[in-house]
């Protein structure tokens, strides 16, 4: 059997680690820890809002430009694309090459003509579309 003096030392190990729990328990800092290092005050504040805008000048790339006068009436022409959806009428202006081999120099957006027959893939100028109606 176990005897008093070991029970003795038994209650002051648990007395001793109790104490130590609650010292750790409570906040005692032992080593600091970063969390609760003090946090610099720093208030960064938007930009104003501009009262006026500045708009920039972008120059607007030509790709005909590159080629003289005379280039352009021999070897340029300039053809209309269908574009989808096929039905109805979208239409792309682009410039051709006959001279490279009918290379496609330019393509603009597609643009939606009114009251165009869909079916008719027929495009021979920007003309206007007229229905029989």
């Amino acid at each position: 059997m176990l005897s008093y003096s070991y029970y003795c030392s038994m209650l002051k190990i648990i007395k001793y680690l109790l104490i130590a729990v609650g010292v750790v328990a409570c906040g005692a800092d032992f080593m600091p820890s970063p969390v609760k290092q003090p946090v610099e005050d720093v208030q960064e504040l938007p930009p104003p809002i501009p009262d006026t805008f500045t708009l920039l000048d972008i120059p607007i790339y030509d790709p005909l430009a590159d080629f003289t006068d005379e280039y352009k009436d021999e070897c340029l022409t300039k053809v209309f694309l269908r574009c989808p959806p096929y039905t109805e009428y979208w239409i792309a202006e682009a410039w051709m090459d006959v001279c490279e081999g009918n290379a496609i120099i330019d393509i603009a957006n597609c643009k939606w003509k009114h009251d165009c027959d869909p079916l008719d893939p027929m495009i021979v100028n920007n003309q206007p579309c007229q229905m029989p109606d």
